[in-house]
């Protein structure tokens, strides 16, 4: 017959010898979870997994080496300081993005994609330039700044000087309507608005010089006059651009004038000043 303390002599014995086997269990599987992990991080590290060329498919204007090496310095470092950053399966594809929209305003869209284990591949499309913003005013013998807008007014380039007479012109004087890369200088559906309004201008055999963005909604358009002079339209967004349009039309349809200006900010009411 086995006496209690004998019981409990084996039971301790049993007890030891489970937590021996466990405690041998849990490091074995540290250890293969261990081995796992470096052979994984190793194989990240291969160098046939790395990231080392950036291409740009069909550049256009854009500076195809100098994006070439932002895009591909975005890749170096790494993770943790286990992986790194230029792994084929883990490189920074929406930072590169980012960075490289950031960095080059003249890119509208923009996309990433791996051509292979070691190399990239960006393509884009370029903003259109719509207008010309220049900083100043038309009279000014130097104007700071000219910059390029989009159809929506968004300026993302320097404008060269022979694009003067090619693209609608508008002149920025305050700081609420400062143009500066990377920002719309206006309202979008504005801007828009006066796009067409310009296009309705010379649809109707009326030359435009520029406007002149003001404060509240006001606006100086410079236009020339028959004998080639300019002449100073005034008109604010009290009054619809298309009933402008249609007053400014109808009154220079009706007169062979020239003149030094033409308020057209009393409604139907014209007020001029001949030349």
């Amino acid at each position: 017959m086995i006496s209690r303390r004998t019981r409990a002599l084996q039971s301790a014995k049993y007890t030891q010898k489970k937590r021996k086997k466990s405690i041998i269990a849990t490091a074995l599987l540290v250890l293969c979870v261990g081995i796992c992990f470096g052979v994984v991080i190793l194989a990240f590290r291969l160098p046939f997994f790395q990231i080392t060329t950036v291409k740009l498919e069909s550049p256009g204007s854009l500076p195809a080496s100098e994006l070439e090496q932002k895009a591909l310095a975005l890749t170096e470092g790494s993770y943790f300081g286990l992986i790194p950053r230029s792994s084929t399966f883990f490189y920074p594809k929406d930072e590169i993005e980012a960075a490289v929209m950031s960095a080059y305003k003249k890119i509208e869209t923009l996309r990433v994609v791996k051509k292979s284990f070691t190399t990239l591949e960006i393509t884009t499309s370029e903003r259109k330039p719509e207008a010309v913003i220049c900083e100043g005013f038309r009279e000014e013998d130097e104007i700071d700044e000219c910059f390029f807008a989009d159809v929506n007014g968004y300026v993302f380039s320097d404008s060269p000087g022979f694009s003067d007479g090619v693209y609608p012109r508008y002149y920025a004087n305050s700081e609420s309507n400062k143009p500066v890369l990377g920002n719309n200088f206006m309202d979008a559906s504005r801007f828009k608005e006066l796009q067409a309004f310009l296009k309705g201008m010379s649809a109707n055999g009326i030359t435009t010089l520029g406007i002149l963005i003001g404060e509240g909604g006001s606006y100086e358009l410079y236009m020339k006059n028959r004998d080639q002079s300019t002449a100073v339209v005034y008109f604010d967004d009290r009054t619809s651009f298309d009933k402008t349009m249609s007053n400014l039309v109808a009154f220079w349809d009706n007169t062979k004038d020239n003149f030094d200006y033409i308020n057209l900010r009393f409604g139907n009411n014209v007020f001029y000043s001949k030349k």
